[in-house]
């Protein structure tokens, strides 16, 4: 009795009010993280998992808050969790994946954009963000065709030129770095002009 006790003063923000519901505290927790509360977020998300363990959508939503509080590693286990509840949701695939990239585990952020990109082949982003972590481990044909595919995608994305003009420039083809580059200064011109 004595060790249940220490246990739950211990983590006081784990128990859960009684006649609370699990979709109480994940909403309490969305609320928390619009207001940037991370902390208190992830402490509803996790009240809300311990109400239901195969509640997706809060370790969907704890992962997100992990995420923008740095907290990478806790990103990668929710995220890890809620593809074992759901594993054709290509979103969770990205998320991991980018935390991957935020800890330089470069290899398993391409596996996880793979996945993303094989459950949702129209998301550019995550095109770009393999070609990046292929021109990180030096896969510069890799890196290529990651970045011409997220361009024929999305023609207007600036930073999609410019990083395939750095692929184009380490793989020695300066003419196509140019153009690129040049592109990416006309994308961003326009881009400035609409601001105005």
């Amino acid at each position: 009795m004595k060790i249940i006790v220490l246990l739950a003063m211990s983590t006081p923000f784990l128990i859960p009010a009684y006649g609370q519901s699990a979709e109480t505290y994940n909403n309490r927790g969305i609320n928390y993280g619009k207001t940037g509360q991370y902390q208190k977020a992830i402490e509803c998300f996790s009240k809300a998992i311990v109400l239901d363990p195969k509640f997706r959508e809060a370790y969907v939503n704890r992962a997100l808050a992990n995420k923008k509080s740095g907290q990478y590693l806790n990103d990668i286990r929710d995220c890890t969790v809620a593809i074992k509840l759901n594993p054709y949701n290509s979103k969770q695939y990205y998320e991991r994946a980018w935390a991957y990239g935020k800890l330089s585990q470069h290899k398993q952020e391409i596996e996880d954009y793979s996945m993303c990109i094989k459950l949702d082949p129209q998301n550019e982003n995550a095109y770009n963000n393999r070609g990046i972590a292929h021109a990180i481990l030096k896969q510069y044909s890799e890196a290529n065709t990651d970045f011409s595919r997220a361009i024929q995608l999305n023609p207007k994305c600036a930073e999609i030129y410019r990083n395939r003009a750095r692929v184009y420039k380490r793989l020695n083809y300066l003419v196509q770095a140019k153009q690129d580059f040049q592109q990416a200064q006309r994308l961003e011109k326009t881009y400035d002009k609409a601001q105005r």
